[in-house]
């Protein structure tokens, strides 16, 4: 069910406008930009990429331990389906 523009706000609708919200705002789009560059010329180049790389790190660390979490599951499944097989 589309919500129209002139419709109060209820629970979710900045969620539902958000997209449209950002596509008709140019500044939204310039803002990561300018932000990168004012950390390279306050901190310098270093500092920008070496926070970048502590981010990089840290998403890839997050999925290994979603990774870990799934693979212990479907160890436990791989059992039960060999104790099934062995009880045949």
């Amino acid at each position: 069910m589309a919500r129209s523009a002139t419709a109060p706000c209820r629970w979710g609708c900045l969620a539902a406008t958000r997209p449209t919200v950002f596509d008709r705002n140019p500044w939204f789009r310039l803002l990561r930009r300018e932000v990168m560059a004012l950390v390279q010329k306050k901190h310098g180049g270093a500092h920008l990429r070496k926070k970048l790389v502590e981010t990089e790190l840290a998403q890839i660390n997050k999925k290994l331990r979603a990774m870990k979490v799934e693979m212990k599951a479907l160890e436990a499944k791989k059992g039960e389906l060999e104790a099934v097989l062995k009880g045949q």
